[in-house]
């Protein structure tokens, strides 16, 4: 009984190291992007929104303020942003900057979901509801 006992035990030791071993492994090759930081938000100094067409597009403080939300609430996804621009046609095209950083990035819809693609960086779900923003 005790030789099964300690079979059993180093059994179940392999099996949750190899898991954990396989997790580090998906981690390092497909790693969240950051989080968007609020407080980066908070220091935007200046920001330009462009439409589909190219045209810009100007918005009070208060969308702006909102827009800010949805992007603070904006969930990582597994997928980075490897290029200045999506390969889908996007909604928006957002350029921010803030003291020694910038960031230029875009809006789209797809399969009736709202993404956010931040250049270099990696995409994000928005709250579907940020399209009434800008209409």
């Amino acid at each position: 009984m005790g030789k099964l006992f300690a079979v059993v035990v180093v059994m179940v030791v392999l099996m949750v190291g190899a898991s954990y071993m396989g997790y580090m492994v998906y981690e390092h090759f497909f790693p969240l992007p950051e989080v968007i930081e609020i407080e980066e938000l908070e220091e935007i100094e200046t920001y330009t929104f462009y439409d589909y067409e190219g045209e810009e597009v100007e918005f009070d403080e208060d969308t702006l303020d909102s827009l800010k939300q949805y992007i603070a609430a904006a969930l990582p996804l597994r997928e980075y942003a490897n290029d200045d621009s999506p390969s889908m046609e996007y909604i928006y095209e957002i350029y921010f900057t803030s003291g020694d950083h910038s960031f230029m990035s875009f809006i789209y819809e797809e399969d009736d979901n709202v993404y956010l693609y931040v250049a270099y960086s990696g995409i994000y779900l928005l709250d579907s509801s940020v399209l009434e923003l800008f209409n």
